[in-house]
């Protein structure tokens, strides 16, 4: 291959630049990107001035669109100057018939508000896409002054869920994060070949199928690029 030079050289450099571009872009849609893993980040936030202790709960509506539903992240840090008890943190599913009960823990208060997040994990729900829960937080054991506060936003960030507290409903939500073992492409497509054949669901065939696919998609933007060139 001879060396190019002037207009053509550009092309070819603009032709690589274009191709590693989209490489990076498949593999962060992909083998990155999570889908259907619902948060709220809002831009404008401050910590609720509702103390989480005692009888008070504060809840969170969310739906998932991802299977393998397994952690939800929330932002908590002490009310006063120390926290006691635990956190109880309560996850169920909101369907017509009433709520079902589907994950419950207590961590240690001071655990919880001790960084600026908090990871809540739980064995991945496998049938979770397109349905709805709620997350329930409670520190029944705190005393007065010592349960925590979470982040939450100031307008309805996330509007396909709301944020309580007791019963009533707030107007913001609470700042979150949730994940889920099937959120990607990647892992979806390995879920539904999990009962074809070991050959046929090994990563070194999906390896090569990504790789010739990338290997058409590549020699025909080629052809569409330097067609012209080449007759001449």
């Amino acid at each position: 291959m001879k060396l190019r030079s002037g207009p053509g050289r550009l092309r070819w450099l603009a032709f690589a630049a274009a191709s590693v571009a989209v490489l990076a872009w498949e593999i962060y849609a992909i083998f990155l990107a999570e889908y259907g893993t619902p948060h709220s980040k809002p831009s404008r936030a401050q910590f609720m001035a509702t103390e989480v202790a005692g009888e008070v709960a504060v809840s969170q509506t969310m739906t998932l669109l991802a299977a393998g539903f397994d952690a939800v992240v929330v932002h908590a840090r002490p009310y006063g100057k120390r926290v006691s008890g635990e956190v109880v943190f309560e996850l169920r599913e909101l369907a017509p018939g009433g709520a079902r009960p589907v994950f419950r823990t207590a961590r240690p208060a001071a655990e919880v508000a001790a960084s600026d997040s908090y990871t809540v994990r739980f064995a991945p729900i496998e049938q979770s896409e397109y349905r709805q829960y709620s997350l329930r937080i409670t520190a029944p054991d705190a005393r007065p002054g010592e349960g925590i506060t979470l982040l939450a936003s100031r307008e309805d960030a996330y509007p396909q869920g709301a944020s309580f507290v007791g019963s009533r409903e707030q107007w913001g939500d609470l700042v979150f994060e949730t994940s889920a073992s099937r959120a990607t492409i990647f892992s979806g497509v390995e879920h539904l070949l999990r009962d074809k054949s070991p050959l046929l669901r090994s990563r070194w065939v999906l390896a090569g199928v990504f790789a010739l696919f990338n290997w058409a998609l590549l020699t025909f933007l080629y052809f569409m690029a330097f067609a012209a060139d080449e007759q001449a």
